[in-house]
């Protein structure tokens, strides 16, 4: 597989501004999907970096027992095989749509810049890499204390719908089915100190790989990004290789607002929580 067509792997850590990152990229010229979730992340890659947390018992909020799975050379093996496999199934359909799979047969044999967007990559992508292993990668970093905050409103927001829906609909499970799934998406990001912890294990993840990648990964700022867009989104297209115009990087650029950077400074709450992880928070940048 060659660099010029072998994907942009997006990562970072959840509520970084990747999805941010992926509508621009996707918007001059960066294929990333055909079915997406509303966070620009394409169906097909998504169920799978799942399938390999589940197959350690992880998932994107304790992710770390992918380690025991990278670290087993046959079970490596046998799920990069089954990687290989998928990438040219029919369920491939569901990434390149049908018209280009009729056309390629295989998401590898693609003739436009391609790639996907997950969060899920920051831990699955050694596995990525046994497969592509000229991949360039985007990673988003955001300040720690803005995402554990985005993730706790985000989690808080999740119990009270699930809440409501269990007060109208429980006599169902009394009669029906037991409830199948949780009241939450992730309990550890309910609380801001673990949302925090989970943050940190995601940023010492990239830097592993970033100390191997060399110039084959690109670190996207977030409160950069929102400063100066059209700066940041000049760099992307370059390290993309998306040869996109002067006036169409200005109009995509334009859109951004800067108002979401740092906003944590605005909450007395947030402010203690930057003060008690200042040393954290200081050695990764911020």
């Amino acid at each position: 597989m060659n660099r010029r067509t072998s994907p942009i792997i997006i990562l970072g850590m959840h509520r970084s501004g990747t999805s941010l990152v992926a509508h621009m990229l996707e918007e001059i010229g960066l294929f990333l999907g055909w079915r997406k979730d509303i966070n620009h992340e394409a169906w097909f890659f998504l169920r799978l970096n799942d399938w390999l947390l589940r197959q350690c018992g992880g998932a994107w909020d304790q992710p770390m027992p992918i380690h025991h799975l990278l670290a087993n050379p046959l079970g490596r093996r046998m799920v990069t095989d089954y990687l290989r496999f998928m990438l040219g199934a029919p369920r491939a359909a569901t990434y390149l749509g049908l018209q280009q799979y009729f056309r390629y047969r295989s998401i590898p044999a693609i003739e436009r810049p391609w790639g996907w967007k997950d969060p899920r990559n920051t831990f699955t992508l050694p596995l990525w890499l046994d497969l592509f292993p000229e991949a360039r990668m985007v990673h988003v970093y955001r300040h720690g204390i803005d995402v554990a905050a985005s993730l706790a409103h985000r989690q808080g927001e999740s119990l009270a719908l699930s809440q409501r829906r269990f007060r109208r609909r429980q006599w169902l499970y009394a009669f029906i089915t037991p409830r199948q799934d949780g009241f939450a998406e992730s309990w550890r990001c309910a609380e801001l100190d673990e949302a925090l912890r989970l943050w940190c294990e995601y940023i010492r993840e990239t830097q592993a790989h970033a100390a191997n990648l060399g110039d084959r990964i690109m670190e996207i700022r977030y409160e950069a990004l929102l400063e100066d867009p059209h700066r940041e989104l000049s760099r992307l297209a370059a390290f993309c290789s998306l040869p996109a115009s002067k006036s169409l990087l200005e109009r995509v650029a334009g859109r951004i607002r800067p108002s979401r950077a740092l906003a944590y400074r605005h909450d007395p709450i947030l402010r203690a929580l930057a003060e008690r992880w200042r040393e954290q928070l200081r050695s990764f940048g911020y």
